[in-house]
C-alpha cells in the first residue's frame, strides 16, 4: 500500500493492529455465552456418557522384599556363610536387575500360559461388556487346534448345567456362517475354530444359565505385551530392597493372581539359575572322580605286580632316620603335587571351557586369589546369562559383562600360570632335599625306590579321591539349602474403587474443552478477522464520523458468512414513523448529525451515497435515512444514479421512465419522472427508467448538474444513490456535484486495510466533505446498540415498554 505523506504514519500502523486486550476477549465471551454454554453441557454430556460407557480398570499391588547376602546366627546362616566362601552360596543382589526381570517378557509368557489369560470371557451388561473370572466363570474353554499366535471368539450360551451351545465363531477378522455347535460340559467338538474342549468350572452358577458368554481367544503372545503393559514394578524407598508390584485389570480377582502368579513364576526361575553354579561343580567333579579312580586302580595293581615278582621287604632300620628325613621331603612334594595337579587340572578345563559356562569352583585349591577370581566369575557369568534371557547379546550391559569376563578369564589364567610355576619351584627344593637323603641311604635298592614312587602315587591319588567325595557332599548339601531370594512383605491388595475411568479428570477434561472449544473458535475466528468489525477501527481516522447502524438480518449460525440479499422483498424501508426500535433510534442519531454537518453550510443539499464495496447497503441507508428525513417534514428526493443496478429503483416499483431517459435527452420533464410517497411517507424517488447501455457517459454529461441546480431550490435534501468507487468511474463523476459525500462502511465486508484509502480521499478532498457512516454492527438484545461486538460501547435511551417496539 502507498502511504500520503500527509499523513502520520502511526495512524496507518494504529490501523493495522490486531491486538485484543482481556477486555476484548472477555467481551467476546460473554457475547457468546450461549456456545459456551451449549459447548460445556455437550462436553459434560459426552463426558458423562463415556463414564457410563466404559469398563471399570482396578489396581492391585504388591510388595516383594529381595533378600541380601548376610550372616546369621542359626544354622542355615552358618551354612550359607559356609558355602558363600566356598563359592556355592548367594552372591549379592543387585535390586535394579531384578526390576527387569519381573518386568521382563519371558516371565509374563510363562504367567499368561500357567494362568491362561489367552483366553477371555466376557458378559453383556446394562452399559458394557464386563469380564468374568476365576470363581464367578461357570465354564472353560479351550481351542485344542489353534497355534500361538492365533485369535479366535465365539458365543457360548449354556442351556443348562451340562449342555451348552455355540455360535457366532470368528477367527482373525473372518467370520463364519455355521450352523450352532452343541457340546456337552466335559466333552470335545468339532467346530470351524479346530476342536474345543468346554469343561464345567467348580464355580458353577445357575444364574449364568441361558445368558451369552463371549469368549474370546488372544495369541499368547499378543496377552503377554498387552499384561505386560498393564505392569509396573518400582523400588519402595531408595535405600530399600522392597520392589512394588503393580498391576491393573478390570477384574480384581485376575489381578490379584497374576501378581501371585509373577512372584511364584521369578522365584522358580530364581532357583535355578542359583542351582547352575552347584550343578556345573557336581559335573567336574563326578567326571575328575572317574579318572582318578582309574588311576589310582592302576597304581595299586602296578605296587602289589612289583612286591610279589620281586619279594621286597619293608625299610630297613638302618636307613630309618634318613628315611623319616626323606619321608618328610616326601610329604611336602606329595601336597604340592596335589596342588600342581589340581592347579594343571583347573588350568586345562579353564581353557578348553565353552564361551557362556561357569568355571568348576570349591576344587580345593589352595591359592585364595585365584579362588576368588573364579567365584567372581561365576557370579559375573550368571549375571550376564539372565540379561541375555531378558533382552539380548547386543545388549551394552551383556557386552561390558562379556569384557568384564574375558578379562577375569585372563586373570584366572595368569594366576594359575603363576601358581603353578611356583609350585614346580617348591617341588624343585624338596626334591633337591629329598636327593640329599636318599644319598645318604645309597645302599636302599633300586626296587625300594621304585616302590617308593608307585606309592607316592597312590597317596596322592587316594587323598584326591577323599577330597573331591566331599566336596561332592558339600555341593549337595548347597543344593538341598538353597532358598528363594524374595519374601512377600505385602501380599495382593487394592482398594475397591477404580482407578479408570478418572471422573474427576475426565470432567475436568470436559470442563475444559467445553470452555476452550468455543473460546478457540471465536478467537481465532476474531483474530483472523481482516475486516471492519466495529467503530473503534474507525477512530483513528481523520474523515468526521456519521454514526453507525446496527444489523438488521439475523444469521442462521455462526459459521454463516456475511451475505447481502439481492431479493426486492428484503429491500424494504424499515424507518417507520414513532417506531422506536434500535434501527429506527440509529437513523435517528445519525439524522441529527447530518443535520449538524449541515448545519455549517445550509447550501449543502446534494448527498451522495457511496462505498467501497458491493453490499455495503448505500441503497438501504439511502432510503432509510431519506425517510428518516422525510418523516420529520423535510422534502427529500432520491436520485437512483446506480445506472447499471437500478436497486433504488426497487422501492419505486421500477417504472420504465426515469432520471436516465432525462439524461439522454429523452425527456425534459423530470417532474414527471419522480415517483412520489414511496414506503407510505413523503419521499420522493427518480428512478434509473430504462437501463442505458453507456452510464459513465450519460453521468458525464451537464444535464446533471442542470437537474440538480433545478432540485435544490424544491428540495431541502437530494441524495445522490452511486455505485462503489474505483469499481467503476459513476461515483467519481457524480463527486464534484455533491455537497456531502457520505461513505459507507459495512462491518464484516470492509477489509481494515483499505480504512487508510479513505484518509486518502479525505485529506486530497477528492470527495467533498466525506462523512463516514458505519452499517451492519451487531445489535444487543435490549434497547440500544454498541460499536462493534468486540470492544462492547453500548448507548441507547430506555423507553420502558415501548424499548423493543418495532412498529406503533
Amino acid at each position: 500500500m502507498e502511504y500520503d505523506n500527509n499523513i502520520p504514519r502511526d495512524i496507518y500502523q494504529e490501523q493495522e493492529e490486531n491486538s485484543l486486550t482481556l477486555k476484548d476477549i472477555w467481551s467476546l465471551c460473554i457475547g457468546h455465552w450461549k456456545w459456551f454454554a451449549l459447548s460445556l453441557a455437550a462436553c459434560l454430556l459426552i463426558a458423562t456418557a463415556y463414564i457410563m460407557t466404559t469398563v471399570p480398570v482396578y489396581t492391585r499391588k504388591a510388595s516383594v522384599l529381595i533378600k541380601q547376602d548376610r550372616k546369621s546366627g542359626t544354622v542355615a546362616g552358618d551354612l550359607s556363610t559356609t558355602f558363600t566362601d566356598l563359592g556355592m552360596g548367594m552372591s549379592q543382589v543387585n535390586v535394579n536387575n531384578e526390576i527387569i526381570n519381573f518386568t521382563s517378557p519371558d516371565l509374563m509368557l510363562q504367567v499368561v500360559q500357567n494362568l491362561n489369560l489367552d483366553v477371555d470371557y466376557k458378559i453383556k451388561g446394562k452399559r458394557y461388556k464386563y469380564t468374568i473370572y476365576g470363581t464367578s466363570l461357570p465354564v472353560q474353554v479351550q481351542f485344542l487346534d489353534l497355534g500361538r499366535n492365533e485369535g479366535a471368539g465365539l458365543i457360548l450360551t449354556q442351556e443348562d448345567a451340562n449342555y451348552a451351545i455355540l455360535t457366532d465363531f470368528t477367527k482373525g477378522k473372518a467370520k463364519f456362517d455355521s450352523q450352532p455347535v452343541p457340546v456337552a460340559l466335559g466333552d470335545t467338538v468339532n467346530t470351524p475354530l479346530g476342536r474345543i474342549l468346554v469343561t464345567s468350572s467348580l464355580y458353577a452358577e445357575k444364574d449364568m444359565v441361558d445368558r451369552p458368554l463371549i469368549v474370546t481367544r488372544s495369541g499368547i503372545p499378543g496377552t503377554a505385551r498387552s499384561c505386560l503393559g498393564r505392569l509396573t514394578a518400582d523400588l519402595n524407598g531408595k535405600n530399600t530392597t522392597v520392589i512394588d508390584l503393580t498391576y491393573k485389570d478390570v477384574n480384581t480377582q485376575r489381578a490379584e493372581d497374576v501378581l501371585r502368579m509373577i512372584i511364584n513364576v521369578y522365584n522358580e526361575n530364581w532357583i535355578k539359575d542359583k542351582n547352575q553354579i552347584t550343578t556345573s561343580t557336581n559335573e567336574f567333579i563326578a567326571e575328575r572322580l572317574r579318572i582318578i579312580e582309574e588311576e589310582l586302580g592302576n597304581v595299586d595293581e602296578s605296587i602289589t605286580s612289583y612286591r610279589s615278582t620281586h619279594m621286597l621287604p619293608d625299610n630297613t632300620t638302618a636307613a630309618q632316620m634318613d628315611m623319616q628325613m626323606s619321608a618328610q621331603a616326601g610329604q611336602h612334594i606329595l601336597e604340592l603335587n596335589n596342588q600342581l595337579s589340581i592347579a594343571r587340572f583347573l588350568q586345562s578345563d579353564i581353557s578348553s571351557a565353552a564361551a557362556g559356562t561357569l568355571l568348576p569352583a570349591n576344587v580345593g585349591l589352595d591359592d585364595s586369589y585365584t579362588q576368588s577370581q573364579i567365584n567372581q566369575f561365576n557370579t559375573t557369568m550368571l549375571q550376564r546369562n539372565r540379561l541375555v534371557e531378558s533382552s539380548s547379546e547386543e545388549n551394552l550391559l551383556v557386552r561390558d559383562l562379556d569384557q568384564q569376563l574375558t578379562a577375569l578369564r585372563s586373570t584366572i589364567l595368569s594366576s594359575l600360570d603363576n601358581y603353578i610355576k611356583s609350585l614346580n619351584i617348591q617341588i624343585q627344593s624338596n626334591q633337591q632335599a629329598q636327593r640329599s637323603s636318599q644319598a645318604r641311604v645309597s645302599d636302599i635298592p633300586l626296587q625300594a625306590g621304585r616302590l617308593l614312587s608307585d606309592e607316592r602315587q597312590q597317596m596322592v591319588k587316594e587323598n584326591l579321591y577323599l577330597f573331591l567325595l566331599q566336596k561332592r557332599e558339600e555341593n549337595e548339601l548347597s543344593q538341598a539349602f538353597t532358598a528363594y531370594n524374595t519374601r512377600v512383605v505385602a501380599s495382593p491388595s487394592g482398594s475397591g474403587s477404580p482407578v479408570a475411568p478418572n471422573k474427576k479428570m475426565i470432567y475436568l477434561i470436559a470442563l475444559l474443552l467445553g470452555l476452550a472449544v468455543p473460546f478457540a473458535w471465536f478467537y481465532l475466528k476474531e483474530v483472523l478477522n481482516t475486516s471492519v468489525r466495529g467503530r473503534k477501527d474507525l477512530e483513528n481516522l481523520s474523515a468526521p464520523f456519521l454514526g453507525e447502524l446496527p444489523a438488521t438480518y439475523k444469521k442462521r449460525s455462526i459459521f454463516q458468512p456475511l451475505r447481502i440479499s439481492d431479493k426486492p422483498e428484503d429491500r424494504k424501508i424499515v424507518v417507520k414513523p414513532h417506531s422506536r426500535n434500535v434501527i429506527n433510534e440509529a437513523f435517528r442519531v445519525v439524522r441529527t448529525n447530518l443535520e449538524f454537518m449541515q448545519g455549517k453550510d445550509p447550501g449543502s443539499k446534494v448527498l451522495m451515497v457511496t462505498s467501497f464495496n458491493v453490499g455495503s447497503g448505500k441503497t438501504f441507508v439511502s432510503a432509510n435515512l431519506a425517510t428518516s428525513l422525510a418523516i420529520k417534514g423535510k422534502k427529500v428526493i432520491i436520485l437512483d444514479l446506480d445506472l447499471r443496478k437500478r436497486s433504488m429503483s426497487i422501492f419505486a416499483e421500477q417504472p420504465k421512465q426515469g432520471v436516465a431517459d432525462y439524461l439522454n435527452g429523452q425527456t425534459d420533464d423530470w417532474q414527471n419522472l419522480v415517483v412520489h410517497n414511496v414506503g407510505g411517507n413523503a419521499l420522493d424517488v427518480l428512478p434509473v427508467g430504462t437501463m442505458p447501455p453507456n452510464p459513465a457517459e450519460l453521468l458525464a454529461e451537464p444535464r446533471l448538474a442542470g437537474l440538480l441546480d433545478e432540485l435544490r431550490p424544491v428540495y431541502d435534501y437530494i441524495f445522490l444513490d452511486c455505485p462503489p468507487i474505483e469499481i467503476v468511474t459513476d461515483a467519481d463523476l457524480v463527486a464534484p456535484l455533491a455537497d456531502i459525500t457520505i461513505f459507507i462502511v459495512r462491518a464484516g465486508l470492509l477489509e481494515r486495510s483499505m480504512l487508510p484509502e479513505i484518509d486518502r480521499y479525505y485529506n486530497s478532498k477528492k470527495y467533498n466533505n466525506i462523512a463516514l457512516l458505519l452499517n451492519g454492527t451487531e445489535a444487543t438484545g435490549r434497547y440500544g446498540y454498541k460499536y462493534g461486538y468486540k470492544y462492547g460501547y453500548k448507548y441507547g435511551y430506555h423507553y420502558g415498554k415501548y424499548a423493543n417496539d418495532k412498529e406503533e
